[in-house]
């Protein structure tokens, strides 16, 4: 579909670079080549048009036609290419200087790629090209592949084929593939939540990995037994399962749930119930943020005992005056942005750091699900 809005939309030259852009970055020559060679003068009007033209050159091994077209450059124009590697690769001499990837130009990154002999310094990765070049030298481990999936280097699909290639299958893929398995989505949750604790996948990323396999569910009160796994469905965006969750938490009676502490605590934030006389188990949620949080804000309540005593905690991550600021103000735009901020240090978050951020949150609904999605990670990184 993008294509076809491509091919018979895109008349600005601006447009075209950006797709000719990404079909480079993800590595599609053939389907670059091709998308360039129906575009009119018009529409490749654009600064880079020279180095598209001569990366489909190299690509067709039209090497006498790329040195006719050097031939007739000036030094000016030639710089234009931004090209290290160009002259000697056509005269087929040996490149022994070694390059980090991220000093080169389009050109040569594409020659980089296809070169037998060159060898680059990988020092970043930002695209499925320069993907491809790291793999030509190196092998690549589970953190680096994570990495690459939570920046979006690569999709769920190579992902999953990249996991695939280690030699020790990780826990993340063993997931996937045993919950894949079964059809009964509670005991896809039980599944998930046996690996919780397990990933090395970021939360949120795991969440990604694994939503599409519970994209048909309906969540019900029988699926509020694994209540950890509904929280971890819940942090993508990108899914309807935190509206859900929290419509069924609102709604659920309480002799339902009664044996549930999670699920009873947050049904006891979402109606403001702030005088129950619900216990928890404190040896079980001592380390959970989230439910020292929900204490402090009368939402459940622990049992009297020495184990609470090992659990203080000297620091903050957030600024509450800052945060009454921006409440008073009613200033959303700065509140979002120290909200996601926020998100990226979400290991370091503790009760009180949930506490006055529910003290001083404006009555806006994305800031709410941004703090209870919070809140769960808090919960679920210490399980």
């Amino acid at each position: 579909m993008f294509e076809k809005v491509i091919f018979e939309e895109f008349r600005n030259s601006n447009n075209n670079l950006t797709y000719l852009t990404y079909l480079y970055d993800s590595n599609q020559f053939d389907e670059l080549c091709q998308y360039l060679s129906v575009l009119d003068n018009n529409q490749k009007n654009f600064d880079d048009i020279l180095v598209y033209n001569i990366l489909c050159l190299l690509k067709d091994n039209q090497f006498e036609q790329i040195n006719f077209i050097i031939e007739i450059f000036d030094q000016k124009e030639f710089d234009k290419l931004n090209t290290k590697f160009l002259l000697d690769f056509l005269k087929n001499n040996i490149i022994d200087i070694n390059y980090n990837l991220s000093e080169l130009g389009l050109i040569d990154k594409y020659i980089a790629l296809i070169s037998e002999t060159i060898i680059v310094n990988v020092d970043e990765i930002n695209n499925i090209l320069e993907l491809e070049i790291y793999l030509k030298s190196n092998t690549i481990d589970l953190y680096q592949i994570n990495y690459l999936f939570k920046n979006r280097v690569i999709n769920k699909s190579q992902y999953l084929s990249m996991l695939k290639m280690l030699k020790v299958k990780p826990k993340e893929l063993i997931m996937y593939e045993e919950m894949q398995n079964n059809i009964n989505y509670n005991k896809k949750l039980e599944i998930l939540e046996s690996y919780i604790p397990l990933l090395q996948l970021d939360l949120y990323d795991a969440s990604r990995l694994i939503n599409d396999q519970f994209s048909e569910m309906r969540i019900t009160s029988r699926n509020l037994n694994y209540i950890n796994g509904l929280m971890l469905l819940s942090l993508y965006e990108n899914s309807s399962f935190l509206e859900n969750l929290l419509i069924l938490l609102n709604d659920v009676p309480n002799g339902v749930i009664e044996n549930n502490d999670i699920a009873l605590a947050l049904k006891n934030y979402l109606v403001k119930n702030f005088d129950n006389k619900n216990y928890v188990d404190n040896d079980e949620y001592i380390n959970s943020p989230m439910m020292k949080f929900l204490f402090l804000n009368r939402n459940i309540n622990f049992k009297e005992n020495d184990n609470l005593k090992v659990t203080d905690t000297d620091t903050i991550s957030v600024n509450p005056v800052y945060l009454a600021s921006l409440a008073e103000n009613l200033n959303l735009i700065d509140s979002y942005i120290y909200y996601v901020n926020l998100s990226e240090k979400f290991y370091s978050i503790n009760e009180f750091d949930l506490y006055f951020l529910n003290n001083y949150i404006i009555d806006n609904e994305y800031l709410k699900n941004e703090l209870i999605k919070l809140a769960f990670r808090a919960h679920l990184i210490n399980l």
